[in-house]
């Protein structure tokens, strides 16, 4: 009876043990604490994939330095296009941080302007955080974490690619309520360019004209690609886009950074690859950067 309860006793101290490890690793390590959002693209994986690799031979860009750019977040139409928008990049320059700005289609966040501290699995792997940056942003008061809202295909759209082509990167994922102000976003733009290191690309993930017809959503996509060419932050929000404070975010922290110059892949509507001619989404793709 004795041998029992000094069994008994024993099993019960390690468990004991293990708990109290748990809890001091957990406390030392805070990726241990938040949740890891999983991709609900897993099924285009295939389709990623092959668009990635009809593009081995493409050219890089012809600029000295590229410091951030625009591109759709419409899945899964929009994949050929977020293909040759990385691939271009994955040709031109080595990356470490990507930080992604990206509206809150759904209003889930509380705050103007939101920060994940998450690992993001995708198909392709996971990716994990680059809490120094994200440290130094919310020392600023400007972002605020909130994980709520961050399973958004505008940021889920972009880790299947930066996991598919850098796989070794880190993110900084930053997303907008509709209502977040413009001052607050040029605000982020000129803080993320005193923070951000010399290997890190600044992402706007935007689509622009929603709902109309190819014949009148054109024109409107037409007029927004020539305002992002301006690269003046206090005209982005002329644009008809999701999220002009990514835009503005992204015009700022490029052009406080240096940037000098815009390299267009060109003006698209859904309609070219759904054949869906009535109702579509309009994509304005860019890069921001330092002409040779």
């Amino acid at each position: 009876m004795r041998t029992k309860i000094i069994i008994v006793i024993s099993v019960l101290f390690i468990l004991l043990l293990g708990v109290v490890f748990y809890l001091t690793t957990s406390k030392n390590n805070p990726r241990n604490s938040e949740p890891a959002h999983v991709s609900q693209y897993f099924h285009e994986a295939e389709y990623i994939n092959a668009s990635i690799d009809k593009l081995e031979d493409i050219d890089g860009l012809d600029l000295r330095e590229v410091f951030g750019g625009v591109v759709s977040h419409h899945i899964s139409a929009a994949i050929p296009f977020l293909a040759e928008f990385y691939s271009k990049l994955k040709k031109s320059r080595d990356v470490d941080t990507f930080v992604v700005l990206a509206p809150d289609h759904f209003g889930k966040a509380e705050n103007s302007i939101s920060i994940s501290k998450a690992e993001f699995i995708t198909p392709f792997g996971k990716l994990m955080p680059d809490l120094e940056t994200i440290e130094k942003l919310e020392k600023s008061g400007l972002v605020k974490q909130d994980e709520s809202p961050f399973n958004d295909h505008s940021i889920d759209s972009q880790m299947l690619f930066i996991s598919r082509l850098f796989p070794n990167s880190k993110v900084v994922p930053i997303m907008f309520r509709f209502n977040a102000s413009s001052r607050l976003a040029e605000e982020l733009g000129e803080l993320l360019a005193s923070v951000v290191g010399p290997n890190t690309f600044i992402v706007a993930s935007v689509d622009f004209s929603h709902y109309l017809n190819e014949g009148q959503a054109r024109p409107l996509d037409i007029q927004s690609a020539s305002i992002l060419d301006l690269r003046n932050p206090e005209l982005a929000s002329l644009t008809e886009s999701d999220s002009p404070q990514s835009l503005i975010a992204l015009i700022t922290a490029a052009n406080k950074l240096g940037a000098d110059s815009n390299i267009s892949l060109g003006v698209f509507n859904s309609a070219e690859l759904t054949n869906i001619g009535d109702y579509t989404t309009g994509y304005v793709i860019q890069f921001l950067g330092l002409k040779k």
